[in-house]
């Protein structure tokens, strides 16, 4: 049985940031700024963070939408900067959507429940694109690429998108170019679910960090850590070490999966994931 999802185009894979311009709410003019007040809250340029630590945007309400209106947050420390992009512990039901955030440690990092993130550049960041420790989130129609180089040694290990969490959505993502800082037992992971389930993962797209980027750790497309009951459906793995490793995964089904030029496309030994069909 072919399973297939509605209303998303291959074209989706790759997403694309546009400005909604936004100008209901707060203004965000000048870093760091706390968000202490439920609202929304938005971009009118480009904002540029030159502190080598902590927090650029710091969100400390639930309620809360960060319009970044077509704009870049920008970390300028470099490689061996430890801050934080957007970043919130335990304040629920946080937007983030609609600009880039580059050169961070990790671009994103929440702490919370029912948070959605979507259509957003996330580039540049040197470990983390999206870190994710909460229930209820979708990150949808993200694009996350170019995500390592760290000099920080506690850094070295890599991820586009890693989450914690149940009931999330991924979907419509792609992630581009994770590598790690060296190959000494470290590893370059697109999409990373480490104490997940009842997860989905579709129409999304993770492409390796191609022939001739050095230095190279052990690079894997999606990987998974103590989860349960996922859903794999039509998404691509090309040009890493590893495509799907399911060995962390006691249930779930995947079908419709794509892999090329993977040394090993799929890793589901001891695993209680069933394959649905169509996976090559």
């Amino acid at each position: 049985m072919k399973w297939i999802l509605p209303f998303v185009a291959i074209a989706a894979l790759i997403p694309c940031v546009a400005s909604a311009d936004t100008t209901l709410g707060t203004a965000i003019g000048a870093l760091p700024y706390t968000i202490t007040t439920a609202g929304t809250y938005y971009f009118t340029r480009d904002l540029y963070y030159t502190a080598a630590t902590g927090i650029a945007v710091t969100i400390e309400a639930g309620d809360v939408t960060i319009d970044l209106n077509g704009h870049t947050l920008i970390a300028t420390a470099g490689a061996a900067n430890t801050a934080v992009g957007i970043s919130s512990n335990h304040f629920n039901s946080l937007t983030i959507t609609d600009g880039s955030i580059r050169g961070f440690l990790t671009g994103i990092s929440l702490a919370s429940t029912g948070d959605s993130l979507s259509n957003l550049f996330v580039t540049a960041n040197f470990r983390t694109g999206i870190l994710i420790n909460g229930d209820n989130t979708q990150i949808l129609n993200d694009r996350i690429c170019n995500i390592g180089g760290s000099t920080v040694a506690s850094a070295v290990s890599t991820a586009g998108i890693s989450l914690t969490g149940t009931y999330a959505a991924i979907a419509s993502c792609g992630i581009e170019n994770v590598f790690a800082a060296d190959t000494a037992g470290h590893s370059a992971t697109g999409i990373l679910l480490d104490g997940c389930s009842n997860v989905v993962v579709s129409n999304s797209r993770v492409l390796g960090p191609g022939a001739g980027t050095a230095p190279k750790a052990v690079s894997t497309g999606l990987a998974t850590v103590t989860t349960t009951n996922l859903i794999l459906l039509s998404n691509i793995v090309t040009g890493m070490d590893a495509g799907f490793n399911l060995s962390g995964a006691a249930s779930g089904k995947y079908g419709d999966n794509i892999t090329a030029s993977d040394s090993t496309p799929y890793n589901s030994a001891g695993t209680g994931m069933t394959d649905i069909g169509n996976n090559n």
